[in-house]
Parts: C-alpha cells; structure tokens; sequence
C-alpha cells in the first residue's frame, strides 16, 4: 500500500473515530450461540468471542494440509463418527495468525448462526499468499458482528480499500471448519478450513504492523 494511500486510509479512520460519528457496526446481538436452525455445533464455533491468546504462525499450505472428511459436509455434526469430531475439535481450539493479501471484503447474507438476521451478519475477508492469487487459493476468513461489534474501526468502507490495494496483513483468530462449504475447495477457496472468527487485524505500512 502507498504511502498515499495509508495516508487516506488512517484519516478515514481518524474521521470515524471522533464524537458523533459513527461506523456502520452489526447490529446488537441477541442471537443465542448455537444459533437458530442449521447445524448447532457448527454455528457455536462460529459465535466465539473474546481475544485469542497466544496464536501460533500458520502457512496457506499448512492450511491446506489440515485434514478433510467428504461426508462431513453432508452430515451435521452432532452426526460424525466420534473420532473425527475429536480430531475437528482439537484443531479448533488453535488459535492462529497468518500473513496474507486481502483479495475481497464482502458482507455476507443472513445465516443460521446470526439467527437470520439481515442486519447481523458475517463479513468474508478472503486472503491470498501472493497479491495475484488465483481464487482457487484464497483462505476463506470471516469477521462475525459478535467480534466487530467491539472493533468499531472494522468499518466495511475501509476493509474495502484495503481489498482495493491487496492490502498486505496479519490475521489473527480460530481455526474453524466450516465443513458446509466442503464443495468450494479448489474454487474460490483453498480449504473447508477458515480462520473464523477473526480476532485481530494488522495492516503492513511503514515497515511495521499496525493494528486496524
């Protein structure tokens, strides 16, 4: 990102951040953590909150390794063989930080785990490991309005601009593997696993990491 361009970028953020003027934030929750319909077990992954402590570096091939069972994206997962939801599980609880280029901001659609909303929702924040990723490589990661309710400066303006300029940053969250999505693997993303949801975000400018 230029110089001129971060220049812009944190004056925005500045004019955000001063009284009376307010971001476009999710609305209040007031969706239970499992959410309303859809896979219960799934959607309370989804609803995490509170920092990630302690988050170990993690690769896109890494990523890409993690392990994959075909019929878990048919079954829900109160449904999967007992070792298998073991072994998902462990994983989950990482909590991880990856280097990357933002390819796309998007404001998803309501979803069982915000209970339907149409105010409420996910926001995907796709990443490539080169600025020029084909979208077959992108890793999938989502900031929830659990978590971006306290990051007022998650606004989508700015994560937009960021994907403008393939902005280079550093995500930090939790794994998660959002095992509905088996299908797009090799599509528009690298792996049914996601970093999800986002915790921290960090933009490269200056030769320093600054926290968004």
């Amino acid at each position: 990102m230029s110089q001129l361009r971060l220049l812009r970028l944190l004056t925005g953020l500045l004019l955000l951040a001063r009284p009376g003027i307010r971001p476009q934030e999710p609305a209040p929750v007031r969706c239970p953590a499992e959410g309303i319909g859809g896979d219960p077990g799934l959607n309370r992954q989804k609803n995490r909150e509170g920092a990630t402590t302690q988050a170990a570096p993690i690769t896109f091939a890494e990523i890409a390794k993690l392990p994959h069972q075909a019929f878990a994206g048919k079954l829900s997962r109160s449904r999967w063989p007992r070792d298998w939801r073991r072994e998902v599980e462990s994983q989950e609880a990482r909590a991880v930080v990856i280097e990357g280029y933002v390819m796309g901001a998007r404001v998803m659609g309501p979803e069982t785990a915000n209970c339907g909303d149409r105010t409420s929702t996910d926001v995907h924040f796709a990443l490539g490991e080169a600025n020029d990723a084909p979208r077959s490589r992108w890793l999938v990661t989502e900031m929830t309005p659990r978590v971006r309710s306290a990051h007022p400066m998650w606004h989508m303006k700015v994560l937009k601009r960021l994907s403008r300029d393939h902005a280079r940053v550093r995500i930090t969250g939790w794994l998660l593997y959002d095992h509905e999505h088996f299908d797009r693997i090799g599509i528009n993303r690298i792996s049914a696993w996601e970093i999800h949801p986002v915790t921290k975000i960090e933009v490269w400018s200056g030769g320093v990491w600054r926290e968004l």
